[in-house]
This record gives structure tokens, sequence and C-alpha cells, in this order.
């Protein structure tokens, strides 16, 4: 900075002009401005920048004091020189074609990555249906096997007339529960509900069920 200063008397010489190009050091930073100190054939000039880029621009740009970026100058305003940041000055050919070189690689991961999930959501999308038809087909078969099993135990019982008479009314139904429980809910919904259902005919359905037992082996 002292040499900055030391110098200006001499450069003062040389007019700065609108459109020059230079490098600087930010020295400087504020809310609403950057100041700037010229380096080389400039030194000892300094010039002010808008901390934001653009109007709207709701946060400064991201600069610390002893960074060196190349300005572009403008003209004075109100005895103060502006300038405009065009980028920083440690660009070089080598540093840019890393960097494009990192994204890339970046890119062609992601589209990789992009790549593997569409083929595994497609691998689902087949198989997940595919599973259960195979599941429902099954579990349809052995109801299937068991409704065959339920028929002939009731044409071949040899119960009361009552307890024959519910049990035909089986016949009718392919969804019987192989389950106790589920088929006592069943056959009372069959009589009519819960409420509807007398003492007897719950120990019919009772006996309906010891009848299937004997004669059906459940899985």
């Amino acid at each position: 900075m002292i040499e900055s200063i030391k110098q200006k008397k001499s450069n003062d010489e040389l007019q700065l002009k609108a459109g020059q190009v230079a490098k600087a050091d930010v020295v400087l930073l504020k809310p609403e401005f950057l100041l700037l100190a010229l380096c080389d054939t400039c030194a000892g000039s300094f010039v002010y920048v808008p901390a934001r880029k653009y109007l709207g621009d709701v946060e400064p740009m991201k600069y610390k004091i002893g960074d060196s970026v190349n300005v572009q100058l403008h003209h004075c305003f109100e005895n103060l020189r502006l300038a405009t940041i065009l980028g920083s000055s440690t660009w070089t050919p080598k540093a840019e074609a890393v960097k494009l070189s990192k994204r890339q690689k970046l890119e062609k991961k992601v589209e990789r990555k992009t790549e593997k999930r569409l083929e595994l959501g497609l691998k689902r999308q087949t198989s997940i249906p595919m599973a259960e038809d195979k599941k429902q087909e099954g579990q349809q078969a052995k109801q299937d096997v068991w409704i065959e099993k339920v028929h002939a135990a009731i044409q071949q019982s040899s119960s009361d007339d009552k307890l024959k008479d519910l049990l035909q009314k089986l016949l009718k139904y392919s969804n019987i529960p192989k389950k106790e429980k589920k088929f006592k809910n069943f056959m009372e919904t069959l009589l009519g509900g819960p409420k509807n259902v007398k003492t007897r005919e719950s120990g019919l359905i009772a006996q309906c069920w010891d009848v299937l037992m004997t004669s059906v082996e459940v899985d």
C-alpha cells in the first residue's frame, strides 16, 4: 500500500483511460462498494467497484481483502474512478481446462447415476408386478384346493338336517375362510349378522367347522 502511494506521483503522469484493463488488489470492503488498489504501471491509483454485480443481487460479491482481480476502468464520477471486476488475475488456460475437465467428469458421473436409477426403476416396475402375480396365483391355487376339499366334505357328511342345510349353503361360495375365527364371522354374516344369530345357530356354526376339520386338512 505504501509503495503504491509512493508511485502515485509518477503514475499521475499516465492518464488512466476508460475501457483500460488493469490488475488490482482488494484493500477495503464495504456493504456498498469495494476499494481496489491498481497494480503494475497503474500503482498508486485507486478505483471503486460496486459491492453487487447486479442491481437485483441480495448478497454482495464474495471477495476478501488481498484478493487480486482484473478490472476494467470507467469514467470518473464525482472525482471517483469507477471500475468493474472482470475476474481473477490468477486465471490461466490450464486452470480453465482443469475446471472444464472436472465439470465434464461430474456431468458424466451424474449421467451414469441417472441411467442406473432409470434402469433400476424399470427392473422394479417389471419385477414387482410379476412377483405380485405369482403370489396371487399361488394364493388362488391354495384357495381353490381348499374349496374343493370343503365341498367334498360337505357332500359326504352325515349330519342332522339343520346342520346339512347350513353346510349346503356354503356350496354357493368360493371365498370360504380357512381360519376358524374368520370362518365363524363368515357364517354369522351369512345368517344375517352377529346380532341375528341365535344360540343354537352359534352351536351349528361351531359344528360346521368341526365337520370340515375332521374331513379337510388345512394348509
